[in-house]
């Protein structure tokens, strides 16, 4: 006999994968459920939960089913769970993580980095009534900086070495293995103090949380474009309305200059509590963060996620956890 399992992210997978996992279990994909009373529900007799984000995992429904296992698409797997909740489950071995996503991110951020960053200059030029230089020329005349250079940072260093004028890395130290490639380390203030555009992709963790401070915001140059698709908390809230409100500030008194420009994937409130601070703003994003200017502020809400590179990664390494730990 089948077990039961129920899927509550299928935009996250290929298709393909669908009817694998039908033959696999006594399958259904319910899509995303947000709410406690419609997750306990759909749970009733399931023994796997193949979740992604939306859902929200507390005392109450882990009590209901004790036994229930469940597979995270993603990696940001704790942040759907109660804290007590997560720490029970992995002390009991019931979450499974495909992990995944990065060449998505890698792809992703060289496209904002070689299209956005040089879009909004060449559109704050035309409503200065200026006749723009190709996306090329701006490029070529740019300094890129990749503030941490793992997996994710090595890729957009090496996606983006054509594209840029100069390309740099900064980080606690200078990698050997980046350096034998041709890349250039820099201390962190002088790159900050050098970047045209800034790349963030340091992992979030108590040592790097908050570490861009407000005085290394000050650094960048006037032009500068920042992009964070690493976690928003590597920038403290209050360091990044500080900079906004000056740059705000700035623009006001120099119309016609370009102004600096900050996007991030990943917004400082996850997990339950964005889900219910969206459905009190209507669903809009906008509204939760409001209080930065669209201007000199994108939030583009986890735009990785939902590529085709990343769905065919998600899938490959659910399959694999679930043919590993014979899961079906």
């Amino acid at each position: 006999m089948k077990k039961r399992a129920k899927l509550t992210c299928a935009h996250l997978l290929t298709k393909e994968i669908i009817p694998w996992l039908e033959e696999c279990f006594d399958f259904e994909s319910v899509g995303c459920m947000a709410g406690k009373d419609e997750l306990i529900k759909v749970l009733d007799g399931v023994s796997l939960l193949i979740m992604g984000g939306a859902e929200f995992i507390d005392e109450e429904i882990d009590d209901a089913y004790p036994n229930m296992k469940y597979i995270f698409i993603g990696i940001e797997a704790a942040t759907s769970f109660a804290p007590s909740v997560w720490k029970k489950i992995v002390s009991e071995g019931r979450i499974l993580v495909t992990g995944g996503g990065q060449e998505a991110v890698a792809q992703t951020t060289f496209l904002q980095l070689t299209f956005e960053n040089p879009r909004r200059i060449q559109a704050e030029m035309v409503q200065n009534f200026m006749v723009p230089p190709s996306r090329e020329e701006i490029l070529g005349g740019q300094t890129l900086v990749v503030y941490g250079a793992g997996g994710i940072g090595a890729r957009v260093l090496e996606l983006c070495k054509e594209a840029f004028g100069q390309v740099f890395y900064t980080g606690r130290r200078e990698k050997p293995e980046l350096s034998a490639r041709g890349f250039k380390f820099l201390p962190v203030p002088e790159a900050f103090e050098k970047a045209d555009a800034l790349s963030v992709h340091l992992e979030l963790n108590p040592e790097t949380e908050g570490i861009i401070t407000a005085d290394l915001l000050g650094l960048l140059t006037g032009q500068a474009f920042l992009l964070n698709n690493a976690r928003a908390g590597l920038i403290p809230r209050n360091a990044l309305a500080e900079f906004l409100f000056r740059e705000a500030r700035s623009q006001k008194m120099y119309t016609d200059r370009i102004p600096r420009k900050v996007m991030f994937d990943h917004y400082y409130v996850e997990g339950k509590q964005f889900t219910d601070l969206k459905k009190a703003n209507g669903g809009s994003l906008r509204s939760i963060i409001k209080d930065f200017s669209p201007q000199f502020f994108e939030y583009t809400g986890h735009t990785a996620a939902f590529g085709r590179i990343s769905q065919e990664e998600y899938s490959a390494n659910l399959r694999q956890i679930i043919e590993a730990q014979k899961l079906a």
